[in-house]
């Protein structure tokens, strides 16, 4: 076998294989323009459920007890937060109100008892609140 005629052989791109890789770019730079847009955690959370949900109880028993660590009379008195439950359920409060509030506790009715013992991880230091300032 000769390689005589070979020499002017040239390779033709398919229309497929065209299609394919536009398709492929077109994807990638929606992916990237929702992720700047969204937020990265954002879109990983509604594209493959990864986050954990929609609750944060541990992110906010976590910040109350670091406030009542170290004395952050603001962080722990004063500070808005918002309690997220997985199932959707939103109950603001302070830090000082998750402790033995009776409005907390009737937003926590529907919860588990599981949940509610870890809103009950939050530790008491009303003592540092002072009523009135």
């Amino acid at each position: 076998m000769s390689k005589r005629g070979m020499n002017n052989v040239k390779a033709e791109s398919s229309p497929t294989g065209n299609l394919v890789t536009i398709l492929i770019v077109i994807i990638v730079l929606v992916v990237v323009v929702a992720g700047f847009v969204m937020g990265w955690n954002n879109l990983f959370t509604k594209l493959f459920g990864f986050g954990g949900g929609n609750s944060n109880i541990d992110t906010v028993v976590g910040q109350c007890n670091l406030a009542c660590d170290t004395n952050q009379v603001n962080a722990y008195c004063e500070t808005q937060r918002e309690l997220k439950f997985a199932d959707g359920a939103i109950a603001p409060a302070k830090c000082s109100d998750l402790i033995n509030n009776q409005e907390i506790d009737a937003k926590m009715n529907g919860q588990t008892p599981a949940v509610k013992k870890r809103v009950q991880g939050v530790q008491d230091c009303t003592s540092i609140c002072v009523p009135g300032v």
